[in-house]
C-alpha cells in the first residue's frame, strides 16, 4: 500500500489523538507508530491509546423491492378476528410506508373448495359441505375486491358489520390489479390511503370452506399457475408471508378429495385404524391425519400427537421444499398468527396453551346415562379447554394445531415468528419484523453504532467517516466526510423519536432532508434513543447525507464509520 495512504491513515489517528490529549507520535511507545504504518497497525495503535476502536456502516439503496402476502383464514368464526386484525393494519402500513420501499400487498383466503370434481356434489346423496360446493374455492387468486364490493350472502352478520364500520367507502386498486401497489414514481392506492386499502382487502368475510387449507393457497399463490396474479411476485424480490388462521393447515391432497364426503358414519368401537368416514367432516382433517397415545373415536384429553402419514393430507415438507427454493433465507419472511401448537404442549397440560382436547358436539348429541355417542359426533373443545381462548373475548379462540408449526420452524428462525391468534396485542410482533427486523438483511437508510462513541472536550464524537468499497469493508476511506451542520444531525438524532413520532431515519424524509438540503456530503453521529448495544447500553445512530438526490450511498460501496468508543 503506498506511503501517502499510510501518511493519511496517521493524520486521521494523529487528530483524535491530538483531541483526546494524547502526544503527536512521542507520548512514548503506547502511542508510537512507524512511518508506512499498515491499516492493521494504525488500528492496533488507536485501540492501544485510546481503547477500543470500532467500525460500523450503512447504506441507503432506495430501491427495495418488497412483496407481501396476506393468507387469511375466511371460514365461519373468523369474522371477530378479521376485525381485530384489521384495526391493527395502520401500525404495519406505517412501519412499511417508506419511501424506499417498492411494495405489492396481496391477500388471499384460506378457501380451496372440497369438491373431487368440478360442479359435482359429493356421493352418495348429492350432498356438499357447507361452504366448500366447490372444486376450487378461491384457488390462492389475490382477493382484489374491497369487503363492500364482495358477495356478502352468506357472511355472518358480525362480518357485514366490520365491512362497514371499517371500509365504509370501497377502496379497490385504481388500475384493475388485484394487489395494492407503490413506490416512488406511482401507486394504485385510491386517494393515497394505503392504510384505509388494505383494511378493506383483509376484510374477506367468514363464509368460506371450514376445511382451510393455508399452506396450499399460499403455493397456488405464488406457483405461477393463474394467470390472476400475474405481476403481484417479482423476481429478486423480498418476499414476506403472513398467515392470519384459528385452525390447522387442512390442504387435502387432490387425489385423496374422495375422503372429503360429508356423509358419515359411526366408527364406536371399531377396532385397527379408523377410517375417514369416523368423523365429521369439520373434524376430519385433524382426527383422520392424527395419531395420538389414546383414540381419536372417543373424547377426552390426547397426548403425543403425531401425523398418521396416511396421505389424506399433502406432505408438510411439499411446502417446505416450494417456499425453501422460493428464496434464500434472507429474502423470506414467514409469520405466523395462529393457536398454540401441540408441539409445545405434548401432553397437553391443562395449565399450557396448545393441548389437543375432544369432546361431543353437544348440538348434535349429549352422552349421559343411557346415551351414548357416536364418532362423527365428536370435535375439539372450544372454550377454556381449547388450544386457546383470549379470557377478556371468547371470540378470540385457537384450535389445536400442529402442521403449520412443523412448516414455519424448518425455515430460519431469524426471518420467522409464530404469535397467539388468543393474544391480539402480540399480533404486532408477527408484523414487527418490516419496522425492526427487515433493515438487517435491505440496503436502507442509517445504522445504530455497535458501540457508544467516546467524545472530545466540546462533545464531539470521536469518529471517522467517508466511503469504502463493498469488497473491502475494514479499509479506511481514501477521503474523509466532513460531519454534517447541527440542525442536520439533530434531525437525524429525532427521526423517528417521540420528538418526531412520524419522521423516519432516512434522507429521503422531510425532516431530514429540509434540515440538510444545505449540507455537502457529510455523516452525523449522533445519541438516538432507540440505539443499544448487547448488553442493553445506549450506543448512537450512524447517517450518512449525499447532497446529490436521490441521496444515495455510491453504488456498490458502504459508508463506514471507524469510533473511539468508551471502554466496558
Amino acid at each position: 500500500m503506498g506511503s501517502g495512504i499510510a501518511a493519511l491513515r496517521w493524520s486521521l489517528v494523529s487528530g483524535l489523538l491530538s483531541a483526546l490529549g494524547c502526544s503527536d507520535p512521542t507520548v512514548g511507545s503506547l502511542c508510537s507508530a512507524p512511518n508506512g504504518a499498515t491499516a492493521a497497525e494504525t488500528i492496533a495503535l488507536f485501540q492501544d491509546c485510546l481503547g477500543v476502536a470500532r467500525t460500523d456502516w450503512s447504506v441507503t439503496r432506495h430501491t427495495t423491492t418488497l412483496d407481501v402476502l396476506f393468507v387469511i383464514d375466511n371460514s365461519p368464526g373468523m369474522a371477530a378476528k378479521q376485525r381485530l386484525f384489521a384495526e391493527k393494519i395502520s401500525a404495519f402500513i406505517s412501519a412499511i410506508e417508506r419511501p424506499f420501499v417498492d411494495l405489492h400487498l396481496g391477500v388471499i383466503s384460506t378457501d380451496l373448495g372440497a369438491q373431487q370434481t368440478p360442479y359435482t356434489p359429493f356421493q352418495p346423496g348429492s350432498r356438499n359441505v357447507t361452504g366448500c360446493a366447490s372444486y376450487r374455492g378461491d384457488d390462492g387468486e389475490l382477493q382484489g375486491k374491497s369487503c363492500g364490493e364482495r358477495d356478502q350472502s352468506a357472511w355472518s352478520a358480525d362480518a357485514q358489520a366490520a365491512c362497514r364500520d371499517l371500509c365504509p367507502t370501497a377502496l379497490t386498486p385504481t388500475d384493475g390489479a388485484r394487489y395494492l401497489s407503490k413506490n416512488k414514481q406511482s401507486s394504485n392506492i385510491p386517494n393515497g390511503d394505503l392504510a384505509g386499502a388494505f383494511r378493506c382487502l383483509t376484510l374477506i368475510g367468514d363464509s368460506g370452506c371450514e376445511l382451510e387449507s393455508p399452506l396450499e393457497a399460499a403455493k397456488r399463490a405464488l406457483d405461477n399457475h393463474s394467470l390472476a396474479n400475474s405481476g403481484f411476485l417479482r423476481q429478486g424480490s423480498q418476499l414476506a408471508v403472513v398467515f392470519v388462521t384459528d385452525e390447522d393447515d387442512c390442504s387435502v391432497a387432490m387425489t385423496a378429495r374422495g375422503q372429503n364426503n360429508p356423509q358419515s358414519l359411526d366408527c364406536s368401537g371399531m377396532s385397527g385404524v379408523p377410517n375417514y368416514n369416523c368423523w365429521n367432516n369439520d373434524f376430519r382433517c385433524f382426527g383422520h391425519n392424527l395419531r395420538c397415545n389414546e383414540p381419536l373415536t372417543s373424547s377426552g384429553v390426547k397426548s403425543d400427537c403425531q401425523e398418521s402419514g396416511n396421505g389424506y393430507l399433502e406432505s408438510v415438507d411439499k411446502y417446505i421444499r416450494f417456499f425453501g427454493n422460493m428464496r434464500p433465507s434472507t429474502k423470506l419472511h414467514l409469520s405466523g398468527v395462529w393457536s398454540p401448537s401441540m408441539l409445545d404442549n405434548p401432553q397437553s397440560e391443562p395449565s399450557k396453551p396448545g393441548g389437543v382436547s375432544i369432546t361431543y358436539d353437544e348440538a348434535l348429541c349429549i352422552p349421559g346415562a343411557g346415551m351414548s355417542c357416536p364418532s362423527n359426533t365428536l370435535n375439539r373443545k372450544r372454550g377454556v379447554h381449547t388450544a386457546c381462548q383470549d379470557s377478556t373475548d371468547q371470540r378470540m379462540y385457537g384450535l389445536p394445531q400442529l402442521r403449520l408449526s412443523k412448516f414455519l420452524r424448518a425455515f430460519d428462525p431469524n426471518f420467522r415468528e409464530e404469535v397467539s391468534i388468543c393474544e391480539p396485542t402480540k399480533w404486532q410482533d408477527a408484523l414487527g419484523w418490516i419496522s425492526h427486523g427487515f433493515p438487517s438483511y435491505v440496503d436502507r437508510g442509517p445504522s445504530c453504532l455497535s458501540a457508544k462513541p467516546r467524545s472530545d472536550a466540546l462533545g464531539t464524537p470521536l469518529c471517522i467517516a467517508g466511503f469504502v468499497d463493498r469488497s473491502t469493508p475494514y479499509a479506511l476511506p481514501p477521503t474523509l466526510l466532513p460531519r454534517c451542520s447541527p440542525a442536520c444531525c439533530n434531525a437525524w438524532s429525532i427521526a423517528g423519536t417521540s420528538a418526531a413520532p412520524f419522521s423516519h431515519s432516512d434522507p429521503l424524509d422531510p425532516v431530514i432532508s429540509t434540515a440538510c438540503m444545505s449540507d455537502p456530503d457529510c455523516f452525523c453521529a449522533v445519541s438516538y434513543e432507540q440505539c443499544f448495544d448487547d448488553l442493553g447500553n445506549p450506543t448512537g445512530l450512524f447517517g450518512v447525507w449525499v447532497k446529490e438526490p436521490p441521496h444515495e450511498t455510491p453504488n456498490n460501496q458502504l459508508a463506514s464509520i471507524r469510533c473511539v468508543t468508551e471502554l466496558r
